[in-house]
């Protein structure tokens, strides 16, 4: 019976012991929220309980805090009162998207000590978070949770049970550190396709060795690829690898590893033949495009630590012939100016800027901020044909700190001075300037013409001829707002005087791809007489969803744009570069066919690997629906069909194959208005993941991704209400090898 007591009594004793060691900050458990400031339209002023959210779990008590089912676009924070940091450790439970939009965060004096954002794999479940407070004991602090979701950014956040104590309750670490001597060439980092990010850094006597800390998806429940970093110029020395917001548990805490060699499956299902790729990682926007020594340089935006849009570096690849590309090591990385976004290169014959004849010139956008809200114009420069690029010690070399977008330089000689096209927000300005360094503005165009439903990006002044008369062009890509949903590129003709450019009389907005996924294109400096375009291949509704596996997006094949008139109006053309058709291997001629319903070719090719290329006359007979459909040995199939009713072609891709990776990718068809003809001439690139259709000599083109389990290698010609002839049939193979 003492026993038993004595039992009894030590339970109570460690009862109160704990109670001692935990003191609370709040649990919500009066039904109010009373300690708070309650801001803005995410939170309600009253907590939320199983009752008002059935499907949240992981809360203490009755009570917890949400900003969810206050409607997709909210924006609103709630902050505490003051409470004195009496324990080493504040533990809270804490649950929604993992989202730069969603976060608590300790304010001490009113600045951010720590932030938290949501952990774990189920948004609906609160876990502990444990922040080390030891070192602000004393302190006055308010804890500050914050949403800030629209339409583009959905999501919530989640908290509860806020308390302080002496030690963590949680295995979440807020800074993971692994110290190694470095002994092979790669250091590889486990990471998975996830929109749950850390921060890595790695270490050699107090310098990162990436520059500046990184954002990596690191592996917690499987290992989906391995960000490879070179760290061969750090053989037998010491290297500290820092990786922020991490679970003891996660699968990257005990699998990072050195190897000699970094293999992976480069050919994965998806990986174009021909067409310009990353090695690895991430790609965006063309960048630094210029022909140089015989060689056709490409920078793009570029993340080299994981396949979601992050991280911006200059990456860089080169081709002799616009088919077969080199991938080379990264040329321009972030620092303390920034991200890298998107600009130009250019040759800088007569050595204005003073780096040298013939240096080749980075112009470059700098973004840094929480929404990269603060953008300046930055230069570096190559003496060494493009390999590497050293920084100007005078960076930035312009800046508008009025303008929130102020981004994406294209630079090029025009009248004996170099002349930008920059996009600012709304519009587009441009300025001048003799060496590079300083500029002067000159105008501003946009106000009231083309397409405003997005933010102006990726301006290019090009100069063209018409019928022996000088016109220029300007492209300006927007995002949102294109005519298929998310991105597009649309185009002005006009004049350019040296200082205004004027757009001509039209019925704007023109875009200059009929398709999905044509987007920041760009062309090359320095190829005199041409105007060689090369635009990403993705569309910022879905890019960072695209079902490839070790890198995601790709860029167009190289095009010449030109101006001609449609039948209708004077319009931007496009036709394929020269060295493509140059790759084109003639396979077969078939027989020229007439159809009232259907008819086709049911092998297009033997041993087709995917990369091909389809010419045939279509001729209709009366007016109605004709086209033809992709289809491979699972009977998936895109289906490509004008309407001479409506004058529109269109692609539904909806049994085109894999399509569930995004609810846009595949909702409805993807429509655009063509010119009635005669007859239509047709030439289909197929490159694994990509169809690219030229019709009738470049007066309209189609540029969409498809992702079909496997090759199509049959196509079917379809009339309905009408006949079509099916001439001039040839099929290709493209040489990739």
């Amino acid at each position: 019976m003492q026993t038993r007591y004595l039992g009894l009594l030590m339970l109570c004793i460690t009862l109160l012991s704990a109670c001692k060691r935990s003191a609370l900050v709040d649990d919500f458990e009066d039904g109010s929220l009373g300690k708070w400031i309650v801001e803005g339209s995410a939170f309600a002023h009253t907590p939320a309980t199983k009752a008002t959210c059935p499907d949240i779990f992981g809360y203490k008590g009755a009570f917890f805090v949400t900003s969810k089912n206050h409607g997709t676009t909210v924006h609103g924070q709630m902050t505490s009162s003051a409470f004195v940091i009496k324990k080493d450790y504040i533990n809270f439970l804490l649950g929604g998207t993992s989202s730069p939009s969603a976060y608590v965060e300790l304010l001490i004096n009113g600045k951010n000590i720590v932030t938290a954002r949501p952990v774990g794999n189920n948004q609906n479940v609160l876990n502990w978070i444990s922040w080390n407070v030891s070192k602000y004991k004393g302190q006055r602090a308010n804890i500050r949770i914050v949403a800030d979701f629209n339409e583009q950014r959905k999501g919530f956040i989640l908290l509860d049970q806020i308390e302080m104590g002496n030690r963590a309750k949680s295995s979440y670490l807020e800074s993971y550190s692994d110290c190694i001597q470095a002994k092979k060439k790669w250091l590889l980092i486990p990471a998975e396709d996830s929109e749950i990010s850390s921060l890595l850094s790695i270490v050699n006597n107090n310098h990162n060795i990436l520059g500046v800390e990184q954002k990596i998806t690191p592996a917690r429940t499987r290992i989906d690829y391995y960000v490879p970093i070179d760290i061969s110029n750090f053989k037998g020395q010491s290297l500290t690898i820092h990786i922020s917001g991490v679970d003891k548990k996660d699968l990257i805490c005990k699998n990072i590893c050195q190897e000699d060699e970094y293999t992976f499956k480069y050919d994965e299902p998806y990986r174009q033949l021909w067409h310009m790729t990353p090695h690895f990682g991430w790609a965006n926007d063309p960048n630094g495009m210029v022909y140089f020594n015989k060689t056709y340089h490409i920078a793009y935006q570029h993340n080299p630590y994981g396949t979601r849009h992050n991280n911006m570096h200059w990456g860089y690849a080169v081709s002799k012939d616009l088919v077969h590309w080199e991938n080379r090591p990264l040329i321009i990385a972030p620092d303390t100016l920034g991200s890298i976004f998107s600009g130009s290169s250019i040759v800088d014959v007569n050595n204005t800027a003073g780096f040298g004849e013939n240096a080749i010139i980075a112009i470059y956008t700098s973004a840094v901020g929480n929404n990269y809200e603060r953008q300046r114009q930055c230069i570096a420069y190559s003496t060494d044909y493009g390999r590497s690029f050293i920084k100007h010690d005078g960076n930035p070399i312009l800046s508008d700190p009025s303008r929130i977008d102020f981004r994406d330089p294209k630079v090029s000689w025009v009248n004996n001075q170099w002349i930008m096209s920059l996009a600012t927000g709304q519009t587009i300005s441009f300025f001048r300037s003799e060496d590079l360094k300083h500029w002067e503005k000159l105008s501003e165009f946009g106000e009231g013409t083309g397409s405003h439903k997005g933010i102006w990006e990726c301006p290019d002044l090009i100069r063209l001829s018409y019928k022996g008369q000088e016109k220029w062009v300007l492209l300006v890509s927007i995002n949102p707002g294109g005519p298929h949903g998310g991105s597009a590129t649309q185009y002005f003709i006009g004049r350019f005087d040296g200082k205004n450019f004027i757009a001509d009389t039209m019925d704007y907005p023109l875009w200059l791809d009929a398709g999905a996924d044509n987007y920041a294109g760009v062309t090359f400096n320095n190829i005199p007489d041409k105007a060689v375009f090369i635009g990403w291949m993705s569309n910022w509704l879905y890019s960072n969803e695209t079902p490839t596996f070790f890198f995601r997006n790709g860029m167009t094949m190289p095009r010449e744009l030109f101006l001609k008139h449609d039948g209708q109006k004077v319009i931007l053309a496009s036709k394929p570069a020269p060295d493509i058709y140059q790759a084109c291997n003639l396979i077969t001629e078939e027989q020229a066919m007439k159809i009232n319903d259907v008819g086709s070719i049911d092998q297009l090719l033997q041993n087709n690997n995917g990369a091909y290329r389809i010419d045939f006359t279509l001729i209709p007979r009366g007016n109605g629906k004709f086209g033809f459909k992709l289809i491979n040995n699972l009977n998936e199939h895109a289906d490509f069909m004008i309407d001479t009713n409506e004058g529109t072609i269109s692609l539904d891709r909806s049994k085109s194959g894999l399509v569930s990776f995004h609810p846009e990718f595949a909702r409805k068809p993807i429509i655009s208005s063509i010119v009635k003809k005669n007859m239509y001439k047709m030439e289909l690139f197929i490159d694994k993941q990509s169809a690219e259709l030229f019709i009738n000599d470049g007066d309209l083109v189609f540029t969409n991704t498809l992702f079909p389990a496997t090759v199509y290698n049959k196509i079917q010609w379809v009339a309905e209400n009408c006949s079509i002839a099916v001439e001039n049939i040839k099929i290709y193979r493209i040489n990739s090898n």
